[in-house]
Order: C-alpha cells, then structure tokens, then sequence
C-alpha cells in the first residue's frame, strides 16, 4: 500500500508542477518546482534545523520586534539559538 503525500511550492503555492529532484547531503528529499513563474528553484519539506523552518522565522522576527532576546526567543520556540 503507498502513500501519496501532496506537496507544496513553498514560493508559488502550485502542487501540480512538483517533481522529486534528489537527495540533500544529509539524505532529506529535494523538490524542484518547474512552474514558469515560480523563482525558488529546490526546496525540502523535511528541515533539519528548526530555526530555518518560514513560521518560526516569523515568529521569532515578531518577537524580537517586541524585544525579546535570543534566549527567550529559543526557549519558547524550543530550538537551540546557535541554530538561527
């Protein structure tokens, strides 16, 4: 039995154009959109570093707007702050 997971261009939103594009050097599986009018070339949806993943960037940019420190940041988002 498979399973299909749906996957998302992080840039452009398509699914449809989304083709499996090799592997990363620590073994995640890349993602090349080849929609026309998308700019991001690979992605992965595995993220090693939590501090890469778009939402706890955000987040920890609205909490540093809000004067937050790098320690509170990382311990509320629970990541190591050597990972931003």
């Amino acid at each position: 039995m498979a399973v299909l997971i749906q996957v998302r261009c992080p840039a452009c939103g398509d699914t449809e154009t989304i083709v499996t594009f090799g592997y990363t050097h620590n073994e995640k599986q890349g993602y090349r959109c080849q929609s026309a009018e998308c700019k991001k070339a690979t992605f992965t949806i595995e993220h090693e570093r939590k501090g890469w993943l778009p939402e706890i960037k955000e987040k920890s940019i609205a909490m540093t707007l809000n004067g937050s420190g790098i320690r509170d940041i990382s311990r509320v988002l629970g990541f190591a702050p050597k990972l931003l």
